[in-house]
């Protein structure tokens, strides 16, 4: 069966709403995922400050917590998915609205870099020059480092701020 050619045009307009809501609906889901990766982290970490013991908690809530919610909602809730949670809100304890383009995938290469103001400039980043970090050694690749001044630049710099200071310029 054959498509009369002046279908041809329709069939492009309608595919380009369809392809425009798919990624509507990605980009949609992926920031509620990660918002609610944040949340679960925070109510972890509120729980946990509750008064029980760390290493207590590590070894029997998350485990009991994964069970529970697994038995309800399926994969996904591995106690080292819940420990990831908890983490993502103890690096990130504020999200950003900046970030929502960032995936969790992004994040759980974020919360590896300890330096937290290395890791809010990686974050940064990632949103302004990366759509994916598949390859996260690009973006890890000492770039943070080679903005950072010398030792030699900051000595230079707070002579010149000692001594503006000493002439009462500053």
């Amino acid at each position: 069966m054959s498509t009369p050619s002046n279908v041809q045009p329709l069939f492009e307009q309608v595919r380009l709403v369809i392809d425009q809501a798919q990624q509507q609906l990605r980009h949609t889901v992926n920031d509620l995922m990660v918002q609610s990766y944040w949340h679960i982290g925070r109510l972890i970490v509120e729980d946990e400050q509750g008064g029980v013991a760390r290493a207590e908690y590590g070894k029997q809530t998350l485990k009991h917590l994964s069970q529970k919610l697994s038995a309800e909602y399926g994969k996904g809730f591995s106690p080292q998915s819940l420990w990831n949670f908890r983490q993502f809100y103890v690096e990130f304890p504020i999200l950003s609205t900046s970030w929502r383009e960032l995936r969790w995938s992004h994040f759980k290469i974020l919360m590896r870099v300890k330096d937290p103001v290395a890791r809010n400039w990686y974050a940064n980043e990632a949103v302004a020059k990366y759509s994916l970090l598949a390859d996260s050694q690009q973006l890890f690749a000492s770039r943070y480092r080679a903005f950072l001044p010398t030792e030699a630049e900051l000595q230079r710099d707070r002579a010149v701020l000692e001594n503006a200071i000493s002439e009462g310029e500053a």
